[in-house]
C-alpha cells in the first residue's frame, strides 16, 4: 500500500507492459501525454456508465498528428472531417455541409413552415432508374419530365409542352 505521491520529471514516462512496449503516461514540459506504443488497440472501458472527456475544446487527429478528424468546442460546433476537409459542421442554426450528401431511402420532411432548397440549379432524379423527374434553374426554366422524356418547360416567352396537352377548361390568351 502506497500513499502519497509519485512524482516524475519531464519526460520520464511511466510504461506499463512487457519491454517498454506497452502504455506510456507522461508529460514534455508543454502537454500531458498517454500513448499506446505496444501491439493491439488502446482500450478505454466503462462498467455502462459514460466515459466523460472533460475539455473546453477537444480535438480527434489521426495517429501522424497531421490530419484533423473531428473537433468539439463547448458551446460551440462539432466538426467532422474526411481527409483533414472540414465536411460537416453544427451552428447555432443547424448545420453546415460541404460537398454532396447522399440520402438513401430517405425523405426530407418539415412539419409546419416552408420548405426551402436553395441552389442555382436543382434536380430531381428518380430512386431506382436515376431518370430525370424535374428540373429547376434559378433566372431560367423549369422542366418537368415523363418516363425520362421532357414534356414541360418554362420559356423566357412562356411554356413550351412536348406532345398533348389535355385540358377540361381552357382560355387561351394572346398578348398582342
Amino acid at each position: 500500500t502506497m500513499t502519497g505521491n509519485i512524482v516524475l520529471n519531464d519526460n520520464v514516462k511511466s510504461i506499463y507492459g512487457t519491454s517498454s512496449d506497452g502504455l506510456e503516461i507522461f508529460h514534455n514540459g508543454t502537454d500531458s501525454i498517454i500513448e499506446d506504443s505496444g501491439t493491439g488497440n488502446l482500450n478505454i472501458k466503462s462498467n455502462g456508465a459514460f466515459i466523460d472527456i472533460q475539455s473546453n475544446s477537444t480535438r480527434i487527429n489521426n495517429a501522424a498528428n497531421n490530419e484533423i478528424m473531428a473537433t468539439f468546442v463547448a458551446n460551440g460546433s462539432v466538426s467532422l472531417y474526411n481527409d483533414n476537409a472540414k465536411k460537416f459542421e453544427t451552428t447555432s442554426g443547424g448545420v453546415l455541409v460541404t460537398g454532396d450528401i447522399n440520402l438513401t431511402g430517405t425523405a426530407i420532411y418539415k412539419n409546419s413552415g416552408t420548405l426551402e432548397v436553395k441552389a442555382e440549379t436543382v434536380s430531381i432524379k428518380g430512386v431506382t432508374t436515376n431518370e430525370n423527374l424535374a428540373g429547376f434553374t434559378e433566372n431560367g426554366a423549369v422542366d418537368l419530365y415523363y418516363n425520362n422524356s421532357k414534356k414541360f418547360e418554362t420559356t423566357n416567352t412562356g411554356v413550351a409542352v412536348t406532345g398533348l396537352a389535355t385540358a377540361t377548361t381552357a382560355t387561351v390568351s394572346t398578348d398582342n
